[in-house]
């Protein structure tokens, strides 16, 4: 599924700020795809998103969730320093 996306956004982190962009997502009916490491939450909420596993600090990751071919990329992790290290 996510092999067929193009032209979407990766969320990166499903917290209160990954959710709402989510909800924003959803609503404007744009293609996202989001990367969390909690499983707990991907068991919550897999049958309305389309998760990818994982940890978006690592290239392969990132590469996995379509990042070539990605239009955007909202990274919504709770360290900063982190957010500016996967834009970058």
């Amino acid at each position: 599924m996510i092999n067929a996306l193009e032209g979407h956004t990766i969320v990166c982190g499903y917290g209160r700020n990954g959710r709402q962009a989510v909800t924003r997502l959803k609503r404007h009916q744009q293609a996202y795809v989001v990367i969390e490491q909690n499983e707990q939450l991907i068991t919550d909420n897999e049958k309305e998103i389309l998760f990818l596993k994982g940890d978006a600090l690592k290239d392969d990751i990132l590469l996995a969730a379509g990042i070539k071919r990605a239009k955007n990329l909202i990274s919504a992790l709770p360290e900063d320093a982190d957010n500016l290290f996967v834009v970058l």
